[in-house]
């Protein structure tokens, strides 16, 4: 199997440049060049194919809308894999809010072992079994 092409900085300057002005044949090297490198980014954060994919492809998007704004066009491999991250800890935060349950009307009412509620209780019941003289 052949060595992979080394990912030169002046080449990458030189593909972000040519994306940013529209030249199609750039983006599909950019993403030839690094699709691979974001997807592993992705994976190291223990999420699922279908939400590693989701990071990758939003990473792309992001690139796509923000091209034309980078500083330094020969950094845009740490530019992606730094978006690819964020977007990661985006869908881990994502997952660890989402509670799933087939018993929808339970997640609508109150909890009612609050600290407040479970207080109220305790002094109801040690007024009702105080000893009386």
């Amino acid at each position: 199997m052949a060595e992979p092409t080394p990912i030169r900085r002046t080449d990458l300057a030189h593909l972000t440049r040519a994306a940013a002005g529209g030249d199609d044949r750039a983006w599909r090297e950019l993403f030839t060049r690094l699709d691979g490198i974001l997807h592993a980014v992705a994976r190291r954060y223990r999420l699922g194919a279908a939400d590693v994919d989701d990071v990758v492809q939003t990473t792309w998007l992001r690139a796509i809308d923000h091209v034309d704004r980078i500083d330094d066009p020969g950094a845009i491999a740490g530019w992606l894999v730094t978006t690819a991250r964020r977007e990661a800890m985006r869908t881990l935060q994502r997952a660890a809010r989402e509670i799933v349950t087939d018993d929808v009307p339970a997640l609508d009412q109150a909890d009612p072992a609050t600290p407040e509620r479970i207080a109220i209780e305790r002094d109801d019941w040690q007024l009702a079994n105080a000893v009386r003289p």
